[in-house]
């Protein structure tokens, strides 16, 4: 990959007008004609970036596209670069940097692009142009899809919440619930008196369970730090929630749980 750093800005019409532009000129198979003008030749020549140099200046030309005096390699024609692909830019110091290919490696990289695409449009059933829209219309489609699906969710979790007894400690298992939905619903039980402590688990693999535990009235964090004696887990929070994951049996991590709760409760009275 190529960086070039440019002191102005370039916006994307910029980018695809120099991308253009400079392949037209590469297929075009332009002589580079490499030059030792002398002192008095230099004067007359309008060279990229002039200045006044010392010694022997070699002069690289490619005619109707650049003039630069230049020690580097250079190919005989334009037409050996093959092809370049810009492939950004972006705001660098005061200026702006490209990042290009030139050659295989932009023919390669345009050739996996366009494999992918393929790939996407047999998935989308759409054109190869036409996978852009087909990707836009699925991302709106799924928004929709879980809008409708955070709703029905906070409809459950409400039911759930509202069904349950009032009680010092609620300990649940929920498998079918997401982390977020596992926060929503113990958050919902004490926004409505449902518990003072209100702790979810939800079996994520064989031996692991997330958790999540709230409370407006007792040190989560506490009791937290007192079960790692007896469970090894990973997460944390504040005094108000904890959450992570639990490694055990899940109906042993929830019997002593919900017995270290109590336990705070019963200590508090």
């Amino acid at each position: 990959m190529i960086q070039i750093d440019f002191d102005g800005e370039l916006n994307d019409e910029d980018i695809h007008r120099i991308e253009r532009e400079t392949n037209e000129r590469i297929w075009k198979n332009i002589p580079v004609e490499i030059t030792y003008p002398s002192e008095e030749e230099l004067k007359d020549i309008p060279y990229r970036s002039k200045k006044e140099l010392e010694g022997t200046v070699r002069i690289v030309t490619i005619e109707d596209t650049d003039i630069c005096a230049c020690c580097g390699t250079h190919v005989r024609y334009t037409g050996e670069v093959g092809v370049i692909h810009l492939l950004s830019v972006e705001k660098h110091k005061s200026g702006c940097r490209i990042e290009m290919l030139a050659g295989q490696r932009a023919w390669q990289w345009l050739r996996d692009t366009a494999d992918q695409n393929i790939q996407i449009s047999h998935l989308f059933s759409a054109k190869p142009l036409e996978t852009a829209d087909a990707v836009r219309k699925y991302i709106e489609q799924n928004r929709e899809i879980n809008r409708k699906l955070a709703g029905i969710k906070r409809s459950y979790i409400e039911m759930k919440a509202e069904a349950l007894p009032e009680t010092d400690v609620c300990v649940m298992v929920e498998n079918d619930l997401d982390a977020d939905a596992c926060r929503m619903l113990g958050d919902l039980l004490l926004e409505k008196n449902k518990a003072k402590i209100s702790a979810v688990f939800t079996e994520v693999s064989p031996g692991v369970c997330r958790f999540v535990w709230l409370s407006r009235e007792y040190d989560l964090k506490k009791i937290t730090n007192t079960l790692r004696a007896s469970m090894t887990i990973k997460g944390g929070g504040n005094a108000q929630m904890q959450q992570g994951m639990i490694e055990g049996n899940i109906e042993q991590i929830k019997k002593t749980a919900e017995q270290a709760f109590r336990e705070a409760v019963s200590a508090a009275v």
